[in-house]
């Protein structure tokens, strides 16, 4: 497979109160991943970025949701997550991705185009009463992923 594809099949974790209990309960991770990625894929990618042991992959085709915007009607874009779930002692450090994204830079600057990807439920980085922690770490990734977009554009954050 191409390195370079592999690169880019993985668009980011998915930060979410369901993708927290599955990676507590059965030792998996939630990836949001390009729509014509195949398990084969997703399993090879994870493996290479992370350098862990992957058991299984199960994927999941999420519709777009329909919103409204004053009168007018508008739908989100569907998107594929996957499910990675890790082989027995293997854990994913996600500093590990933060190096790699470092790395990653100087490529997206000489190429001129490339995506960092966030996503948040996090409405105006306010918290929620009671979930300090949670809504604390989802504010920070938003933060960091905002710090690297200006880095990456040349800008100062």
């Amino acid at each position: 497979m191409n390195n370079e594809r592999l690169s880019r099949v993985l668009l980011g974790p998915v930060v979410s109160e369901k993708s927290s209990r599955v990676a507590d309960k059965s030792q998996q991770i939630v990836f949001k991943v390009l729509p014509g990625a195949s398990k084969l894929e997703i399993r090879n990618a994870v493996e290479k970025m992370f350098d862990v042991k992957v058991t299984a992959v199960q994927v999941a085709n999420v519709k777009g949701k329909v919103k409204r915007f004053g009168q007018t009607l508008g739908r989100r874009s569907d998107w594929k997550k996957a499910y990675v779930t890790l082989a027995e002692g293997s854990d994913i450090n996600f500093m590990g991705a933060v190096y790699f994204i470092e790395q990653l830079l100087p490529i997206i600057k000489k190429q001129g185009s490339g995506t960092i990807a966030v996503f948040s439920t996090l409405p105006d980085r306010r918290g929620v009463p009671g979930w300090g922690a949670y809504c604390a770490s989802k504010a920070a990734v938003s933060w960091f992923m905002e710090s690297l977009r200006s880095c990456a554009s040349g800008r100062t954050p």
